[in-house]
């Protein structure tokens, strides 16, 4: 089950309605999504043609420690999009991520930490449904982040 069809079933959805997703060669999103889950490669190709992300509230990059010439050139592209759309938040993820390398190098961007399990392990779906939504509520956590109005760094 990919993460986006966890979400659509825990908000009751079907996939591609309010929760999509766009790979490569395949993606199940339509006019209403408003929560995509995309490679780096795809958002690297939006921008190309949409240069501010409009109608974009925030981008979360999560493993950010699993970096690549795309990410690497994605978190380029970001930082200088920031100051041109302030209300744009970013959140950064990872499980063994150093914060303070990307702290500096978003100007002292905020670090949160969430405490949680960085591995779950579980026998069937309805277990891992559960941990899921106990430990890795993502929705208040992105919540929270817009309610301070800040720029975050989430480690997991």
């Amino acid at each position: 089950m990919s993460v986006s069809e966890r979400i659509a079933i825990e908000r009751g959805e079907k996939l591609g309605e309010n929760v999509g997703y766009k790979v490569r060669l395949e993606g199940m999103k339509g006019k209403n999504t408003r929560l995509l889950f995309c490679t780096s490669g795809i958002l690297l190709r939006r921008l190309l043609v949409d240069r501010d992300l409009e109608g974009v509230t925030h981008v979360i990059i999560d493993e950010v420690h699993e970096r690549g010439i795309d990410e690497d050139f994605l978190l380029i592209v970001m930082k200088e999009l920031l100051p041109r759309r302030p209300e744009l938040r970013l959140v950064l993820m990872s499980a063994t991520i150093d914060a303070e390398i990307f702290s500096s190098y978003f100007d002292g961007a905020p670090m949160i930490q969430i405490p949680g399990s960085g591995a779950l392990q579980t026998k069937g779906r309805a277990n891992l449904l559960q941990l899921l939504r106990k430990h890795f509520d993502l929705l208040t956590t992105v919540n929270t982040i817009n309610r301070h109005k800040t720029l975050g760094i989430q480690i997991a």
